[in-house]
């Protein structure tokens, strides 16, 4: 038995080694069956042995939907008039594509969705479904699961399978049973939900019941049977939104105003005191103040960015604060602070690259000073 992948992905002579001797099974891609189907030297090579194929198999089927759904379909059905497979068997595997309703009906969508599909009709009987066991052993006693609670959590998988707030868990997030009598995948459901449901049937209190909870989930996940599989390999989903501007006052890193809020001065400090949006590197996380720079009066103001403004200000740029000392632009330890592309060859070393060729844009940050409350804070601008 022999097999070879035949993607666009090898090299020449992987092709021809292909061409010369097709294997019994051939891994590819619906582009590739199509050139198979249209290039000359491959149909005669690859698609003419496959007279006597038994099997297509179609991974992930899910994917198979609108446009390309209909493209594969039409492919599948080209295919089987080429070979003349009169007896050929069509498989499709898929983790996600049943839909609500009983077994039954979920049974006969994925047949009805399959006929389409492979352009032969297939009964739902034909559908396998995956078959579920048990990880924990025993049932669920309340007398039992309450005077577990204020123990400790076990941490073997011996000890762990037969354990009754494991068995609880195992019924409350993994398994249930379905309308056939068959143990099912429960749908998914949040750790304080559980904890309550926990309180409401031992009266141990609700923090209790989580805390307990959680522990037994990581140790069920640490624990190993003879096989190496844990106990609950479950997983967790955490949401999180887009975070908001933040805002500060111009001043040292330790002494600054932070906020999200948006406002135009910072409150409890001198009056008129500018609050000035960040904005982070994408690479190493650094801040920076957004700026407008009014080299007359070698003064910053906020630059708020989208805000539709009119704004003309003589320069705009990224403000970094620091009380570390600052090289001079003329100085070789500046290199070692600033992005690599801002650097070039020059001789046995490098120079900075002073401005740039194409623009009036300054590529070499400079050295300013601003005084607030009597504490000097060196602040370096990199004009954009």
């Amino acid at each position: 038995m022999t097999f070879a992948r035949y993607t666009g992905q090898e090299t020449s002579s992987e092709r021809e080694t292909i061409l010369a001797s097709p294997p019994d099974i051939l891994l590819t891609n619906y582009v590739m069956l199509e050139l198979m189907l249209t290039r000359p030297r491959e149909r005669k090579a690859l698609i003419s042995s496959a007279e006597n194929l038994s099997f297509l198999v179609l991974d992930e089927l899910h994917t198979y939907r609108g446009r390309q759904g209909a493209d594969v379909a039409m492919l599948v059905r080209r295919l089987r008039s080429a070979i003349n497979a009169e007896k050929l068997q069509c498989i499709g595997t898929s983790a996600t594509l049943a839909g609500p309703g009983t077994k039954a009906e979920q049974r006969q969508q994925v047949a009805d969705l399959a006929t389409r599909i492979f352009g032969v009709k297939i009964p739902a009987a034909n559908v396998v479904g995956e078959t579920l066991r048990r990880a924990t052993s025993g049932h669920v006693d309340t007398a039992a699961l309450t005077a577990r609670l204020p123990a400790s959590t076990p941490d073997t998988w011996e000890d762990l399978r037969t354990d009754p707030l494991a068995v609880w868990a195992e019924e409350e997030f993994g398994l249930r049973e379905d309308d056939e009598g068959k143990l099912s995948r429960r749908p998914p459901s949040k750790l304080s939900e559980a904890a309550a449901k926990l309180h409401a049937e031992t009266r141990v209190d609700e923090h209790v019941c989580r805390d307990k909870l959680r522990k037994l989930l990581l140790a069920g996940s640490r624990a190993r049977d003879p096989q190496g599989r844990s106990l609950f390999a479950f997983k967790l989903h955490q949401f999180i939104g887009k975070g908001d501007t933040v805002y500060t006052t111009l001043e040292p890193v330790k002494s600054r105003y932070l906020t999200t809020q948006y406002q135009r001065s910072a409150p409890e400090r001198p009056a008129g005191q500018p609050l000035f949006p960040l904005a982070f590197c994408r690479e190493c996380g650094q801040e920076f103040l957004v700026v407008n720079l009014d080299r007359g009066r070698k003064s910053f103001s906020p630059r708020i960015l989208h805000s539709g403004i009119d704004e003309q200000p003589d320069a705009t740029g990224l403000l970094y604060v620091t009380d570390q000392p600052w090289p001079d632009p003329t100085d070789p330890a500046l290199l070692e602070l600033v992005p690599d592309d801002w650097a070039v060859s020059a001789g046995a070393g490098q120079a900075l690259i002073p401005r740039a060729s194409t623009s009036s844009r300054y590529r070499c940050a400079s050295t300013l000073w601003q005084h607030h409350r009597r504490r000097n804070a060196r602040c370096v601008l990199r004009t954009a």
